[in-house]
């Protein structure tokens, strides 16, 4: 029910855009319910693991949602990893299928290719489908850490996932105006909950032909916005908001950013856990030099030592 007041307030704004198209509210709706139903039709039912591998453009979007109108849990694994990588994913999850748009041999889970989602999307029709969300069960589950050891799978309630968004949307006073650009992988669940372009001319002209409002960029690419001659100051110049993450933002990219374009580049800190946003900078300010901004309303953060004081 997560599109219900959109679609009551204005079914034909714009929702989504991606490399392959755009969708009103009422259209992604029609498409997560058809996704919803050829899930059903493959045999998929509330609790089951769904696992998709696919790029960052419409069909991951759509059945993310289609996954969680028939209460299954959502695993994404993210295309660069390597099949021993994924397979050990799919395997610790137990996932029971995977989307996909390449094969991916001894997996032990049952493989939907492109072209079989495709003909399953094209066999179902877009009513809703008949089955009861307990918003509490689990509904995600997310990989992290693999840096000291292997990765371990932090699991997600569907009301857990709509928190931090709500949170962020109440917090930061966002509206029907706001027009969210990210620049990470969407097969992480963070990014699919907060709603790839590496390329910064390409990022450039993205932000200025659809009027992003508030963007995520990694530091690398701030970087590269802030150095190119190529890129314009007048190409960001609908942004209100820049958010940083992923990795220690160098404060020298933030002034040589900030110089350029007129903006803050704003701090943020996120854990898989949460599943997303955990401290960010506030809305004009201030920040704190190396730090990550101030925690969301609805957490509680602390510090403690190996003794746990």
């Amino acid at each position: 029910r997560v599109l219900d007041r959109a679609l009551a307030d204005g079914p034909e704004r714009e929702a989504l855009v991606t490399r392959s198209g755009r969708l009103t509210y009422a259209a992604l709706d029609a498409e997560a319910n058809r996704a919803a139903q050829a899930l059903l039709a493959l045999g998929v039912r509330p609790g089951d693991r769904v696992a998709a591998s696919l790029p960052n453009d419409t069909p991951v979007v759509v059945a993310f949602h289609g996954a969680m109108r028939v209460g299954a849990v959502w695993l994404g694994v993210n295309r660069a990893l390597a099949p021993p990588e994924k397979r050990y994913q799919l395997e610790d999850a137990g996932a029971s299928l995977l989307l996909c748009d390449d094969d991916l041999p001894g997996a032990g889970t049952r493989v939907v290719a492109a072209g079989e989602w495709a003909d399953a999307l094209a066999a179902a029709g877009t009513d809703p489908v008949d089955v009861t969300v307990d918003p509490d069960a689990p509904a995600g589950i997310a990989y992290t850490s693999g840096t000291t050891g292997r990765p371990k799978g932090a699991v997600h309630s569907q009301r857990g996932l709509l928190v931090p968004g709500t949170v962020l949307v109440e917090s930061r006073g966002y509206d029907a105006t706001l027009r969210k650009g990210d620049c990470f992988p969407f097969t992480i669940l963070n990014m699919a909950v907060l709603t790839t372009l590496l390329d910064a001319e390409g990022v450039a002209e993205w932000v200025r032909r659809e009027r992003v409002t508030t963007w995520n960029g990694p530091p690398a690419l701030l970087y590269s916005l802030a150095s190119m001659d190529a890129v314009a100051p007048d190409d960001l110049a609908s942004l209100r908001e820049v958010w940083t993450g992923g990795a220690d933002c160098p404060e020298a990219i933030r002034t040589a950013f900030a110089a350029k374009f007129g903006l803050p580049v704003l701090a943020t800190y996120g854990l898989t856990e949460a599943p997303t946003v955990v401290a960010i900078d506030p809305v004009g300010g201030p920040h704190i030099p190396r730090a990550s901004g101030r925690p969301l309303p609805h957490l509680a953060v602390h510090v403690l030592d190996d003794a746990g004081r």
